[in-house]
């Protein structure tokens, strides 16, 4: 995809795309610190990464929202 740059080392991963362990990481908030500017940058530009982010927030939304529904059954 034009303007879409390599984020994992000096290989292209996903063909030029942000990583799916890499995308898990930054929705996470667990990116660590010296890639997050790229990460940032490559996320703003690549409409293709943008979908799967916001894919990945929407599954990790879910997710939380289940559990925190689970402890309220729990308790």
């Amino acid at each position: 995809m034009p303007g879409c740059t390599t984020i994992h080392g000096s290989s292209p991963v996903n063909s030029g795309h942000i990583s799916d362990e890499d995308l898990e990481l930054y929705c996470l908030g667990r990116s660590p610190d010296a890639r997050l500017p790229r990460l940032e940058e490559h996320i703003l530009l690549c409409p293709s990464c943008q979908r799967r982010c916001q894919d990945l927030q929407t599954y990790l939304d879910t997710i939380r929202r289940v559990l925190r529904e689970e402890r309220r059954s729990i308790q």
